[in-house]
């Protein structure tokens, strides 16, 4: 039986040091002994500890250590089946200095062999590979009692370096990983207690190994659909001290598929034509600088019915607030049949909801929100068969909306021309444009050439005279574009020449 108390400090002032020491826990078992276990006290005059003990609550405490206690544990062998016993430690240092007593616990041992539920099943979870000095989880909230609740935790390291559980009695508790030379493995029990306080028969049992080097993370396990792109992504390993240097990925059961690069951290493959579900078994083994290996184990299901969804990248990778945005997922497709439904979904997490114009088309829009900085919004594509099978996986598509305000337009002044003298030239500007579709202003100038006169000079396609030459002239002209805030321009050339009528040309 296992009490958990809060932890106080007796303290003694010892030349301006405090010396301390707090009681943690106490365990009657039935062997009628008492384990006691406490805080070390970390003064550096520290010697060793006593403890204290009373068949009552008020004491008087005999203290029962014959020699001085060197650890910060301590087992009583000297109790009575039945009884209640109260339980104060002390700290001692080098000047023989004693502190106040600790904080009280006190245990109650039983009568008898304690009774055991068969049916109440401990849970310490799986066994983990873990790296050094990083935080662990113990999880222990899947255990089980199918005739009741489960009324307490213990958690007991048996095995490995020493470690300090955050909190023995919980369900779920953490530590910190030793550093460790080469692979070293912690075991860990877990006993739990129904609601009649009952303790379960049998503890569960787990261990984390700790993996000096680089820990291999091959990523979760997919669902997939024939023909669909898988990646196998390893880029969840882990490097402790050493860098990783070298990846290797190796198929190890189901139909043989092309990996298109066993080296990479993050690969891919195109799932294979089954006509069942089939399991493909993948193992990452990575190295670090000193050539330590580990490996990860991920398993990928290929499901030969269910469809693909495809999403179509977006026309534009930045749109601006009010822009309708389209969502296109007409390249879905179904290996054994055809496309019958399609819902579109805002992704969880999106700061800004917007409404989809309609969710279960193949092609839908939605508007761009108003954003008040940069903001990606992912959007889902879910397909259904017409054996009413879903696709495995939603395709995505991401869109980056940014108030980027006014842009400057861009200026065509046309192509080039070549025109018999005397004649009449018309000078195009149609194919200039305002990226924003703001209003836009034309202003012809002749830069260069002899000197003729423009007429609707501002316009979008003025006109003039080509004048009378007797060796080809060329003349350049320049149209400047203006929004009310930019500008931009572009230049245009006009050869005009003596001999007979020439159509416009890019000569």
């Amino acid at each position: 039986m296992m009490f958990r108390l809060e932890r106080t400090l007796g303290i003694l002032v010892v030349w301006l040091l405090l010396m301390g020491t707090s009681l943690v826990s106490l365990a009657g078992a039935a062997t009628q002994s008492v384990a006691l276990d406490w805080d070390d006290n970390d003064e550096p005059d520290m010697d060793y500890y006593n403890v204290y003990r009373s068949t009552s609550n008020a004491g008087p405490y005999v203290k029962i250590n014959t020699t001085g206690v060197r650890v910060s544990e301590y087992r009583d062998v000297s109790v009575e089946a039945g009884k209640v016993y109260f339980y104060k430690v002390t700290a001692v240092d080098t000047f023989a200095n004693e502190s106040n007593f600790s904080d009280l616990a006190s245990v109650t041992l039983p009568a008898e062999t304690p009774k055991t539920n068969a049916d109440l099943v401990a849970n310490a979870g799986p066994n983990e590979h873990i790296s050094v000095e990083t935080t662990v989880t113990l999880n222990g909230s899947q255990s089980l009692n199918p005739n009741g609740t489960i009324s307490a935790y213990l958690w007991m390291q048996t095995s490995g370096p020493e470690v300090v559980l955050a909190d023995e009695t919980s369900s779920v508790t953490s530590f910190v990983a030793p550093m460790a030379d080469s692979m070293t493995t912690l075991t860990f029990q877990l006993f739990v207690w129904d609601q009649d306080h009952v303790r379960c028969s049998v503890p569960s049992v787990t261990a984390r190994t700790i993996v000096p080097g680089a820990i291999a993370n091959a990523g979760s396990d997919q669902d997939v659909s024939v023909g669909q792109t898988v990646t196998l992504d390893g880029t969840q390993s882990k490097p402790t001290h050493d860098p990783i240097v070298a990846y290797f990925w190796l198929q190890k059961s189901g139909p043989t598929v092309q990996i298109l690069d066993d080296a990479s951290s993050r690969t891919t493959f195109v799932a294979p034509k089954v006509n069942k579900l089939t399991t493909l078994v993948f193992d990452l083994y990575v190295w670090d600088a000193h050539g330590f290996e580990t490996m990860d184990r991920v398993n990928v299901k290929v499901h030969s019915e269910w469809p693909v969804a495809v999403a179509a990248a977006p026309e534009k990778k930045v749109v601006n607030p009010g822009d309708v945005v389209t969502l296109n997922g007409t390249a879905s497709w179904d290996p054994d049949g055809q496309i019958v439904g399609y819902l579109w979904l805002q992704a969880q997490g999106s700061s800004i909801p917007v409404k989809i114009a309609d969710e279960n088309s193949s092609i839908t829009t939605f508007v761009a929100p108003s954003v008040d900085a940069p903001t990606t919004m992912t959007f889902e594509l879910y397909v259904w068969d017409n054996d009413l099978n879903r696709s495995a996986v939603a395709a995505q598509v991401v869109v980056r909306v940014e108030n980027v305000g006014n842009r400057a337009p861009v200026a065509n002044a046309g192509v080039d021309q070549k025109v018999k003298r005397t004649s009449k030239v018309t000078l195009d500007a149609s194919k200039s444009s305002d990226p924003d579709g703001d209003p836009i202003t034309f202003q012809w100038t002749q830069m260069s050439g002899m000197t003729v006169k423009l007429r609707d000079a501002n316009t979008v396609r003025p006109s003039f005279t080509a004048p009378n030459v007797n060796v080809d002239s060329v003349l350049v002209f320049r149209v400047r574009l203006a929004d009310g805030k930019y500008t931009d321009a572009d230049d245009v050339q006009v050869v005009v020449t003596p001999r007979g009528q020439y159509a416009p040309t890019d000569e």
